[in-house]
């Protein structure tokens, strides 16, 4: 790897911590009879030690394991396409 794959590779990682440490939640509603609906509500953004407080006292918030999920796998698609790019062996290589 030369120069520009590790400053990438670093960039990722700390792109996908930051992601992982400011998660996306949603505010969910689960129905007390089968005839009413439960509901799901994007909530936004929050720390994963302080989540974002409910809309209400009857509705609950839980992490939004389907959107982080896109973020991850974006994130990790783009760093190695960055990294592919960046291509090419330096000097410092190690080979």
């Amino acid at each position: 790897m030369n120069n520009r794959q590790h400053t990438i590779l670093r960039i990722g990682l700390v792109v996908v911590a930051l992601m992982c440490l400011v998660p996306p939640w949603e505010a969910t509603w689960e129905a007390s009879s089968p005839a009413t609906n439960s509901r799901q509500v994007t909530s936004g953004y929050g720390l994963v030690f302080w989540p974002p407080d409910p809309p209400n006292m009857y509705w609950g918030i839980r992490l939004d394991i389907p959107r982080l999920s896109v973020q991850l796998v974006a994130a990790a698609a783009l760093c190695g396409a960055l990294l592919l790019a960046a291509g090419g062996r330096g000097k410092d290589s190690g080979a």
